[in-house]
């Protein structure tokens, strides 16, 4: 027999009348300029989150994030000796200021549609989990101190900081739950799209070294840098698999050279490779590496040979489906069914920071508000590009399911 919230309706009530603080709240620190880069404004939003969760008992923390040039992450934490459960955001966005004032990308509210810099990605979420943990300690106490929450936002997720996950494991306790992850969801119609899974990634620096030479009278003593990347590069997008677990590599950006009338001696990419399965993974990672040393390009008098070199400079491993996953999932239909929604849960190409988490604690991800165009600042005259949306519409729904399965979470 059900023991927590018994009538959703009265929850259901409190959150529609929530929802004019919440998006004040969400305007208040969208209206903040946080790029990764900008440590003043990331510490700005940081502040602004704490005045809004002090009022319910929280006390704070901020961790300097170790990755240079970035802010503090913010643990907010409620106390006490109950099981945890965390609430996961971030600070960040990868807008710059200048990116703004550039496209005009600012809080903008059209009909069910509220534009602005991280209105879904992810300071919606971070404004869906206040909204949530007001309602649960208004309208049910009990239930609210029946769990100890923390809050952690990273001041890094958009460069996927690693050491985000080494302040959680820090901060949680063994004892923990749930990791819940706020990104944004889909819906549509009745059914409400939530993440299982993510692919993971490892990010590559590809330097080819060549020599130099006068591009007329010495052309014979030069090797062509530019050349050999440009084979190796054909080897590494070779590694691409879609039809096994969908292992890609990407190859972002490109550049070697600096006149025509000289061999170039230098040439340098970098690139990525995602994958849902690490063993997947693992097999391209290893040919990559096994790249290195002598290319095939030589100087045409056979004195000087090109050399490959391939450095991994990040990695994050994919988030598989698991049962720990799924038993979150199925406390997330059970709430849904109850609203009158469906749950779908996806595995998506997209990081975030469940993938630092969910091989320690039950984790799940796109609890946080409805919304599109992440990433996206832009607005085309033809409509192809728009800039990123939350939907006030999706506020109330996804709170009152969360809400509910949370509560299966504390019951269990």
């Amino acid at each position: 027999m059900r023991t927590m919230i018994q009538d959703h309706l009265k929850l259901e009530q409190h959150l529609k009348n929530s929802l004019t603080e919440t998006l004040k709240f969400l305007e208040q620190i969208v209206s903040m300029n946080s790029f990764t880069l900008n440590p003043e404004g990331i510490s700005a939003n940081a502040q602004r989150i704490i005045e809004q969760f002090v009022p319910l008992g929280f006390a704070t923390m901020q961790r300097p994030c170790n990755s240079p040039g970035t802010g503090s992450h913010l643990i907010l934490d409620s106390g006490g000796g109950a099981p945890a459960i965390a609430l996961i955001s971030h600070l960040d966005t990868v807008f710059s200021r200048e990116e703004e004032e550039l496209n005009n990308f600012r809080w903008k509210p059209e009909g069910d549609r509220i534009y602005g810099p991280g209105t879904v990605d992810i300071k919606g979420g971070t404004a869906l989990i206040w909204m949530m943990l007001d309602a649960l300690k208004t309208v049910n106490p009990s239930l609210f101190h029946s769990a100890r929450w923390i809050v952690l936002l990273n001041a890094a997720e958009e460069i996927l900081t690693p050491h985000f996950g080494e302040v959680c494991l820090d901060i949680l306790p063994p004892d923990t739950k749930a990791c819940l992850v706020f990104e944004g969801c889909r819906i549509e119609e009745n059914t409400i799209k939530i993440t299982k899974s993510r692919k993971g990634t490892g990010h590559f620096v590809l330097n080819v070294k060549g020599r130099a030479a006068h591009s007329g009278s010495y052309y014979s003593k030069g090797a062509n840098a530019i050349r050999q990347i440009s084979r190796v590069i054909e080897r590494i997008m070779a590694l691409t698999d879609l039809t096994n677990g969908a292992t890609t590599v990407n190859v972002g950006k490109i550049e070697g050279g600096t006149v025509h009338n000289k061999v170039p001696d230098e040439a340098h990419a970098v690139f990525e490779v995602r994958s849902f399965d690490e063993s997947q993974y693992r097999k391209v990672h290893d040919a990559l590496l096994a790249m290195n040393g002598p290319g095939e390009v030589k100087s045409p008098d056979g004195t000087f040979t090109c050399q490959i070199e391939i450095v991994k400079t990040l990695e994050c491993l994919p988030w598989p489906e698991n049962p720990q996953t799924e038993e979150l999932v199925s406390h997330w239909e059970n709430a849904a069914a109850e609203c009158g929604y469906q749950i779908v849960a996806r595995s998506v190409g997209g990081l975030s920071d469940g993938n630092l988490l969910w091989n320690h604690f039950p984790t799940l991800d796109g609890l946080g508000p409805m919304g599109s165009n992440l990433h996206c600042s832009r607005q085309s005259e033809d409509g192809n590009e728009e800039q990123e949306y939350v939907n006030v519409s999706s506020f109330v729904p996804k709170a009152l399911v969360n809400c509910l399965a949370i509560e299966r979470i504390i019951e269990n």
